[in-house]
């Protein structure tokens, strides 16, 4: 249920944590894990920003596009940057 959004955040944490030292490929598996359990995570926008950051800098194309379309339709009119 993550009430208290401690599952998300962790898996947040440590997807971003795996970017900054440019594990990028090792990333994703957390935050796909983190869209699938907690579908309505306060984070989860941040989720996707940070899945289309890996994607780029995989230059992973098709994946891109894919998940940049899937953060259009569930968050419209919002900005894929970290803000």
């Amino acid at each position: 249920s993550d009430k208290q959004g401690w599952g998300s955040q962790g898996l947040f944490g440590l997807a971003r944590s795996r970017t900054r030292i440019s594990q990028y490929k090792a990333a994703l598996p957390l935050l796909r894990l983190l869209h699938k359990n907690y579908p309505k995570s306060k984070v989860r926008a941040d989720a996707y920003r940070l899945e289309l950051y890996c994607l780029y800098k995989l230059k992973k194309s098709k994946e891109y596009h894919r998940t940049f379309a899937m953060f259009r339709k569930a968050y419209p009119g919002q900005s894929t940057k970290f803000e």
